[in-house]
């Protein structure tokens, strides 16, 4: 765009719209460079964002970790009360297929489909 800008300060003798073409161009070129530094802003963001989401992650689980050892500690040789304490984490088709809904895929079954 830079060189076409160029082009066109050249040819304003010969040519009468070369500046009014070249302002538009250069406008352009500087719409398109905001862009870009959007763009570039956007993914820096993102970035700081996870780095903020990981740390977060990280020191949620060391206090899960402690708390868990705290419990242990509390209830050395009592498994079943050291599991009140912690929920069993299960995955959305897991549940579902624990209802019935779905087998061991996740797709969901129907009374013709269900395995007997």
């Amino acid at each position: 765009m830079e060189d076409l800008e160029g082009r066109l300060e050249a040819t304003k003798d010969l040519w009468t719209e070369a500046l009014d073409e070249k302002t538009a161009i250069a406008e352009k070129r500087g719409d398109y460079k905001k862009a870009l530094e959007g763009r570039k802003n956007a993914a820096q963001k993102a970035r700081d964002l996870r780095i903020l989401r990981n740390v977060a992650k990280e020191q949620f689980l060391n206090t899960y970790a402690e708390v868990m050892n705290l419990v242990k500690a509390e209830f050395p040789r009592d498994k079943e009360m050291q599991d009140l304490f912690f929920d069993e984490v299960r995955t959305l088709s897991s549940l579902a297929t624990a209802d019935g809904d779905t087998d061991e895929e996740g797709n969901e079954t129907t009374e013709e489909t269900k395995p007997e």
